[in-house]
């Protein structure tokens, strides 16, 4: 299920998503390999891990 939902992401979320948590490379490090501020980031990865919840929320409702 997480699979299927970090796919569902679009590229930008996703890769920040994995790096930060998953990785654990901070936001500045992954700002400096990216080229990306460090906001952009925190905008990617807040977005990314609201649509995870949902995805994985719906997906739990639709199961029983």
């Amino acid at each position: 299920m997480l699979l299927e939902a970090l796919s569902a992401l679009s590229r930008d979320h996703r890769q920040a998503v994995i790096a930060i948590h998953v990785v654990g490379l901070s936001y500045a490090e992954l700002s400096d390999a990216l080229g990306v501020s460090v906001s952009t980031l925190r905008s990617r990865t807040f977005h990314g891990l609201r649509a995870l919840r949902q995805h994985i929320t719906s997906g739990e409702e639709s199961d029983d």
